[in-house]
């Protein structure tokens, strides 16, 4: 999708146009938990997969009616299979790892088998792409400052709020006993103000440049996430909102302009290639996100419980007490990861980026 709106609008509105999908994107993601709410209250979870159906028959149809191949002489040549075969595996075996690690045990012999496995795969991967014609990672982009600047933020950034995303609707049904539609309408909050916001902070990204907008983004969502910390069982609804609300300010801010710079900071012909990094940074973010956030709440939760034992408190009450107490962990930790951004959004430089002018994959340019 990144590389389709770079591909189709000049670099002066790649930001206003990156914006806007960040707002879609936002769109669905704040009708997703509703809806999801309404389907788990009417039926049962497997009717969430079948609302996939209509709608990718629907971008099938859209994509064929209205995308346009770009111009030959802007597209790699060749496929890198072999990349692509130990890109999957790599990504298959450290994912898994990572994710699994905490339930399967650090020390069994699975999960030491993937982690090895995984780091042969990265090593091989590595040697593939330096002598690909065509590799499916260009290791090259990685030697500009700016690029690796923002891939590095943007894995920073979903590891830090992936506690968001697996533990509050937890707490929100269970320690709080919220309906799944409650939940949902709470959790929208964070989307919804992605929404609003995202279209204009690509257009400031196209007047200001990446680096101010990212590094003001990465404080505020670190700031979210403290203030998340502190949420307890008698926090008010508008309480939550408001700390979904500064968390989706941040994450708005700071999408557009990040991709932008990712994108911009490569040539035509690496469109594909600097898209599918950013994504395989927020997937790999993600990944290990929900191993930490899972880990420390379920050891902090876990500690609390026992240390309450025998003190004659209702079982409820200390399990719900525990859920708050593993919540503050996972969000401190995380709003410290998040924090390590600011840092790398603002070492990215403010030289603008040197790249072939774009053009629209459906028309024809005459150079003068």
């Amino acid at each position: 999708g990144s590389a389709i709106i770079t591909a189709s609008f000049p670099p002066s509105q790649r930001g206003k146009a990156l914006g806007i999908m960040g707002g879609t994107v936002g769109a669905g993601l704040a009708a997703g938990p509703v809806l999801g709410g309404v389907l788990l209250d009417v039926l049962d979870w497997r009717a969430l997969f079948y609302t996939r159906i209509p709608l990718g028959v629907i971008g099938s149809l859209l994509v064929w009616r209205l995308l346009r191949d770009s111009p030959a002489e802007q597209r790699p040549r060749g496929l890198d299979l072999s990349g692509s075969v130990l890109l999957f595996g790599m990504l298959f075996s450290l994912v898994l790892a990572v994710n699994r690690g905490d339930n399967w045990g650090w020390d069994s012999p699975v999960i030491v088998a993937l982690f090895a496995g995984g780091t042969v795969l990265v090593a091989t991967f590595i040697a593939q792409e330096r002598r690909a014609m065509s590799p499916v990672v260009d290791l090259g982009l990685f030697k500009s400052r700016g690029f690796s600047a923002a891939i590095l933020t943007s894995m920073l950034q979903f590891v830090g709020m992936a506690g968001v995303f697996i533990l509050l609707p937890f707490y929100l049904i269970q320690a709080r006993g919220f309906s799944q539609l409650e939940t949902g309408g709470i959790m929208a909050a964070m989307p919804l103000t992605m929404f609003v916001v995202a279209p204009l902070s690509g257009m400031l990204a196209d007047r200001m440049g990446p680096r101010f907008l990212t590094t003001l983004a990465m404080a505020l969502v670190a700031g979210g996430l403290l203030l998340m910390s502190t949420v307890q069982l008698d926090t008010s609804v508008l309480g939550i909102i408001g700390r979904l609300i500064a968390i989706g300010v941040g994450t708005a801010i700071f999408q557009s302009p990040n991709t932008s710079a990712v994108m911009g900071s490569v040539l035509p012909q690496r469109l594909g290639t600097a898209a599918a990094a950013a994504t395989t940074s927020r997937t790999m973010g993600q990944a290990i996100g929900v191993a930490i956030a899972g880990a420390l709440f379920a050891a902090q939760s876990g500690a609390f419980s026992r240390s309450r034992e025998g003190l004659g408190l209702d079982a409820a009450t200390v399990t719900a007490e525990g859920f708050v107490s593993g919540l503050e962990l996972a969000f401190l930790v995380g709003a410290a990861i998040t924090a390590a951004g600011i840092f790398s959004a603002w070492m990215r430089g403010s030289a603008p980026p040197v790249v072939a002018r774009a053009t629209r994959p459906d028309l024809t340019t005459v150079d003068s």
